[in-house]
């Protein structure tokens, strides 16, 4: 996303922005999905300013639902688990979804790049990544 020079009206000329469309598996509840919401979004009206904002489709997940499932198999992962996230996956695709942030670190416990033709981004590996970046700075 680059941006141009000022226009002389003042307004930011823009080159044809090929802006992709992420798709968002929201956190375990609506708050925890709020800060992945909001930093997209700053982020590319910080890029691009004006009026811009993130081409985003976001799937936000029961939490209640899942607790239930939690409680029944203790921790463990199960088919059917899966299945419903490659599925989650597959309808944010049919939407328009180019590539998939998992909005909650346990989703990567559950699905992997291989049940996507999207890319998926794992928060797990990206905060547990940018701590030991950030760690071993000088």
């Amino acid at each position: 996303l680059k941006k141009k020079s000022q226009g002389s009206a003042g307004f930011a000329n823009f080159k044809a922005t090929t802006m992709k469309t992420i798709g968002l598996l929201g956190g375990m509840s609506w708050q925890s999905t709020i800060p992945y919401y909001r930093i997209i979004n700053e982020t590319v009206k910080q890029q691009l300013g004006g009026l811009h904002s993130a081409k985003v489709i976001l799937y936000s997940v029961n939490f209640a639902e899942i607790e239930q499932m939690q409680r029944a198999v203790l921790g463990k992962v199960l088919p059917e688990s899966r299945e419903q996230y490659r599925q989650i996956i597959g309808q944010l695709i049919d939407q328009g979804a180019e590539a998939i942030i998992h909005g909650c670190t346990e989703i990567s416990l559950l699905v992997s790049q291989q049940d996507s033709v999207a890319p998926l981004f794992d928060t797990t590996s990206i905060h547990a990544c940018s701590a030991a970046e950030l760690a071993l700075r000088s």
